[in-house]
C-alpha cells in the first residue's frame, strides 16, 4: 500500500484518495505515502486495513474542540476518526504521570508550523520551545525531560492567549476565515476579522455567532464553528 495516516485536518471538499467519494464534512484524515505525497482520506477509508499501513494507530488531530459536529455525521465521526473527541486535561500541573503525547505534538505543530504566519505566534518564541520542536521534528517523539515543559505551557495560566486551547482555537478560526475569503476575496468585514483575531489572538462569541452567519452564504461551506472557543 504504502500510504499511512499522519494527521487529521481541517480540508475544504476534496476527494478521498481510496474511493470516488468526496469529504464535505470540513475534517479530514491527511495521509501520507512512502514518497512523500501527501492526501486525504475519508473515516472509513483511514481505518480499512486495505487501504492504509496503520488503520489503528493514533494520530495528532489539530482539529479538536472547536467544531460543532452536525447531527447527520457526528456518530459517525466519532466512531471511523477518534473515539475520543475532547482532549482530556491535566487535573493539576504537578501531576507528573499525565502526558498526552500526541496532544503536545498537536501543540507543536500548531505553534511552530500552522500558526506562523501569524506574527504574534511567531514572535512569541522561547529558546527551550523551540529546541523541543527541532528535537520532535528530528525523532518524531517527545523526550521524557521535556513532558513536564510542555504541560505548563500547554496547560498553564501565565500566557493564556498560548495555551493548547487557544491555539485550537486560533488555528480553527484563522483556517475558515481564509478559506472564506478564498471564495470572496475583499469581504470586508471577514478581512476586519481575519485582522482582528491576528492582532488579539482571539474573537468575541458575539464575533463568532455573526462568522457563523457568514459561512451560509457559502454554496456548500458547512462548518459550525463553536461560539466559545476563546473562552
Amino acid at each position: 500500500m504504502g500510504w499511512k495516516k499522519i494527521r487529521i485536518d481541517f480540508a475544504t471538499t476534496v476527494k478521498c484518495q481510496f474511493c470516488p467519494r468526496h469529504i464535505t464534512s470540513g475534517k479530514a484524515v491527511i495521509v501520507q505515502h512512502d514518497n512523500g505525497i501527501l492526501s486525504y482520506a475519508g473515516p472509513s477509508c483511514a481505518k480499512d486495513p486495505n487501504k492504509v499501513d496503520n488503520p489503528k494507530e493514533k494520530i495528532i488531530d489539530v482539529t479538536k474542540g472547536c467544531v460543532e459536529e452536525h447531527t447527520s455525521t457526528k456518530n459517525k465521526a466519532q466512531i471511523a476518526i477518534n473515539p475520543v473527541q475532547d482532549e482530556d486535561l491535566p487535573t493539576s500541573l504537578d501531576d507528573d504521570n499525565y502526558f498526552d503525547e500526541n496532544a503536545a505534538k498537536a501543540y507543536l505543530l500548531l505553534r511552530f508550523e500552522k500558526l506562523a504566519h501569524v506574527q504574534k505566534i511567531s514572535d512569541f518564541r522561547s529558546e527551550k520551545l523551540s529546541g523541543i520542536y527541532q528535537k520532535y521534528v528530528a525523532d518524531n517523539k517527545i523526550s521524557p525531560d521535556d513532558e513536564k515543559y510542555l504541560n505548563m505551557v500547554m496547560y498553564g495560566d501565565k500566557h493564556p492567549e498560548f495555551t493548547y486551547k487557544s491555539l485550537q482555537s486560533l488555528y480553527a478560526t484563522d483556517f475558515w476565515l481564509r478559506v472564506f475569503l478564498e471564495k470572496k476575496p475583499g469581504h470586508r468585514f471577514i478581512t476586519s476579522l481575519l485582522e482582528q483575531l491576528h492582532q488579539y489572538l482571539k474573537l468575541s462569541k458575539t464575533q463568532m455567532e455573526k462568522l457563523n452567519e457568514c459561512f451560509t452564504e457559502i454554496k456548500g461551506m458547512k462548518i459550525t464553528l463553536k461560539t466559545n472557543s476563546f473562552g
